[in-house]
């Protein structure tokens, strides 16, 4: 979610602006990694890393889905992005 749509959710009459990345800065961020693919399950709400783990069985999750290899979840590919208003609505919600 872009920072300035949170902003505006929370306090859409507030005073803000926009002043540019800063020097080391992150644009994006990494959830699953596609090194983790190999070892990602989807559910039908989430996402399971699974340990890496010789001791470790998958019975729990043996009817799920493996991502594909080479699959990564990062936040430049995020398909949900919802707008100020749509957050603002959850935000109340929640109240």
């Amino acid at each position: 979610m872009k920072i300035s749509y949170m902003a505006k959710a929370i306090a859409p009459d507030a005073p803000f602006r926009i002043i540019g990345i800063r020097p080391g800065e992150k644009i994006h961020e990494t959830l699953i990694s596609e090194l983790e693919s190999v070892r990602t399950k989807r559910l039908s709400d989430r996402y399971v890393i699974l340990p890496d783990q010789p001791w470790w069985t998958q019975e729990q999750y043996a009817g799920d889905a493996m991502v594909p290899e080479g699959w990564s979840y990062t936040s430049d590919k995020n398909d949900w992005m919802i707008s100020p208003l749509e957050l603002a609505k959850l935000l109340k919600e929640d109240e």
